[in-house]
């Protein structure tokens, strides 16, 4: 019994620590991380032949009342990585308790260390991918709350919110240029918890201690705000912070920095920011081929030209006046959506 035991969770063990090693290795490309993981994963090999055949033959697979047991779907690599760790700290610290019956042949101080040298890499590495996993939600039709535009239409924002929301959008994000922070975080607040019930992303334009404080998935910083390097201190490691620009050369200077999308307009000339230089289709398709990051178009996108954009290689569209300008938002964003996931199909 106490054979098969160490078998069992010395494979669980060694099985979360790969998938959490390949999370570091492919998705976050971060290879001092893997290297790290799979030291540990190397440290639970047993060497000893004898071992190994004792082990193998105390197996029995096919009588483990636990193989019939169903497993939690993850929704995503954040969920992953979580019960990864979680599955091979519980097996750890089973190998450790082992170790404390008399005949165990294990020594409980090495399961011990590595569970320890775990948790330090759980705290350091489950923000990235979480912020990865936000990163991946930046796809389709992403609706800008102007809070101008809002009181001018006389919308109320949190039905307007969940209109969009179920109208198929993915992404939105608060812009408020006049009211207090105060003001702003209430707001953004609300909003947050509203994108989180839907499972769409929540985004604060240009106050980064707002989106820390209301809990958004993410701030948008404009040329005039604070560098991305700067902002990251303030919204943490979890959040992901889109940056807008206008060239190849300030897209790459803004991913090297640690941008998780680009903005890229506007690209036709805009009803809400007239003053705002077109940048066109030409340049949004060069900065797609720059960057290894979503990309958002932005600036006088509509019904009619939403297909072009995406296929000029935006990942989404932004869109203000095209939805919460329209008298029928949800409507209007249900078109827009139908038309995005065209593309969206093709691209995937």
């Amino acid at each position: 019994m106490l054979e098969r035991l160490i078998d069992a969770n010395l494979n669980r063990a060694r099985e979360g620590l790969r998938v959490l090693e390949d999370l570091a290795r492919f998705l976050l490309q971060d290879s001092s991380l893997a290297q790290r993981l799979r030291s540990l994963r190397h440290e639970l090999e047993v060497r000893d032949p004898e071992r190994v055949l004792e082990l193998l033959r105390a197996r029995d697979a096919g009588g483990d009342p636990g193989a019939i047991w169903k497993e939690a779907e993850r929704r995503g690599v954040f969920e992953l990585g979580l019960a990864a760790f979680k599955r091979t700290q519980e097996a750890l610290r089973a190998l450790e308790e082992a170790a404390k019956i008399e005949s165990s042949p294990l020594d409980g101080a090495d399961a011990k260390r590595i569970r320890f040298a775990l948790y330090d890499i759980e705290r350091e590495m489950l923000p990235f991918l979480l912020r990865k996993e936000r990163s991946f939600k930046i796809s389709g039709l992403y609706v800008i709350l102007d809070q101008s535009e809002i009181e001018r239409r006389g919308w109320d924002l949190e039905q307007l919110a969940l209109d969009i929301l179920r109208a198929g959008a993915g992404i939105l994000q608060l812009r408020d240029k006049k009211s207090s922070s105060r003001a702003i975080l209430e707001r953004a607040s609300k909003l947050a918890k509203i994108c989180r019930d839907e499972n769409a992303l929540f985004i604060v334009n240009d106050h980064a201690d707002i989106a820390a404080a209301a809990e958004a998935d993410g701030v948008h910083l404009g040329e005039e705000d604070l560098p991305v390097r700067a902002a990251r201190k303030v919204v943490g490691e979890g959040r992901i912070i889109g940056a807008t620009v206008r060239s190849s050369e300030d897209a790459i200077r803004a991913w090297r920095e640690g941008a998780d999308y680009i903005a890229v307009g506007s690209i036709y000339p805009s009803p809400t920011k007239p003053e705002a230089p077109v940048v066109g289709l030409r340049k949004l398709s060069e900065i797609r081929e720059a960057i290894p990051i979503p990309v958002v178009a932005i600036g006088g996108i509509n019904e009619e030209n939403i297909e072009e954009v995406l296929s000029f290689g935006a990942d989404a569209a932004a869109v203000v006046g095209a939805v919460i300008g329209a008298d029928d938002p949800r409507r209007a964003a249900e078109r827009l959506v139908l038309r995005a996931g065209k593309w969206i199909k093709k691209k995937r």
